[in-house]
Formats: C-alpha cells, sequence, structure tokens
C-alpha cells in the first residue's frame, strides 16, 4: 500500500489485533471484547459487518484500523486472497503452513509466518508509541513532583525532624 497504516495503540490481542472492551447491553456481561478493525469498518459503513462476510486488512497490518485498509469479504474469498495472493507473495519459496484456528463459529486458515511478521509489525508500532509516551509522562511526573516538594518545604521538614525523633526514641528504649 502507498499510504501509511493507522496502526492501533491500544492493547493487541494474541493474533495481533487490536482489541477494545464494548460495553453490552442485556444480562450477563457488561463488557465484550471488540477487534477494532471491525469496529472501524462499522463505524465508516454505518452498519455492522455483514453476516458470512470477514473484514480484510488490504495492506496486511492486523493492527491498522485505517478504512481505506480494510474490505469486507466473504469468507471464501478470504480464504482465497491469503492462501493464494497473500501467502504467495511473501513466501514463494516454501511450502505453506496452514493451520486451522477456530475463532467462535468460524474456521479461517492462516499461514503462521505471515501472521506472526504482521502481528509484530504492530506490536513493534504500539511499543514505540508507548515508550515514547511513557518517556514524555515522566518528565511531567517529575516536574509536578518538584513542584509539589517547593511548595511543601516546611511540611516535609516538619516529616523529617519527626523521623528523627521517632528514631531516637527507639534507639533509648532498647
Amino acid at each position: 500500500m502507498s499510504d501509511e497504516c493507522e496502526i492501533f495503540t491500544g492493547r493487541l490481542n494474541e493474533q495481533g489485533y487490536g482489541a477494545l472492551d464494548v460495553p453490552r447491553s442485556g444480562p450477563g456481561r457488561k463488557y465484550e471484547i471488540a477487534l477494532a478493525h471491525r469496529l472501524a469498518w462499522e463505524r465508516e459503513h454505518g452498519q455492522p459487518v455483514p453476516e458470512g462476510y470477514h473484514i480484510h486488512h488490504i495492506c496486511e497490518v492486523r493492527a491498522c484500523v485505517k478504512v481505506s485498509h480494510l474490505a469486507a469479504v466473504t469468507d471464501a474469498e478470504h480464504k482465497a486472497i491469503h492462501r493464494e495472493t497473500g501467502h504467495a507473495k511473501k513466501h514463494p519459496d516454501h511450502e505453506p503452513d496452514w493451520v486451522v484456528n477456530k475463532a467462535g463459529q468460524r474456521e479461517w486458515l492462516r499461514c503462521t509466518v505471515c501472521s506472526r511478521q504482521s502481528r509484530d509489525r504492530g506490536r513493534d508500532e504500539t511499543n514505540r508509541r508507548r515508550r515514547e509516551d511513557y518517556a514524555n509522562n515522566i518528565e511531567e511526573r517529575r516536574a509536578e513532583i518538584r513542584a509539589w516538594k517547593a511548595a511543601n518545604k516546611e511540611l516535609l521538614a516538619q516529616r523529617r525532624r519527626e523521623r528523627r525523633k521517632r528514631k531516637k526514641a527507639e534507639a533509648n528504649a532498647r
């Protein structure tokens, strides 16, 4: 694809897809896990994914949620895409090692090599963003702590004096 993927920055499931806890109506569980790319497609099209259809990542990056990279395809089309074009383009030099994976009532085929690479690309981008956010947040937090300490100098000094008195009293009691 020529345009950049929009990588989901939240939690990724075991297969490398973005996963969200969505409020559920009705009795039972309060939340259900929804896949971020399916929610993005549904939001853009204003309707749920039709029964018997899959949302295919044209870019082959499972963590991508850019709607122009997603297509609704039938189960048979989805299997054919991954069996022929997707795998043959990437791994023409080896026999495909397809496995059957069950997700609810659906069975779908995937190449373990392609799946691992796609999952890792999404996780690498997500982890890079998380590290950047953490680095930015830690500096902000340190600045807040310094400001609080400066504003509460007398309180901190009083606590230190009280601690010293307690330790001194404990030492004398022995």
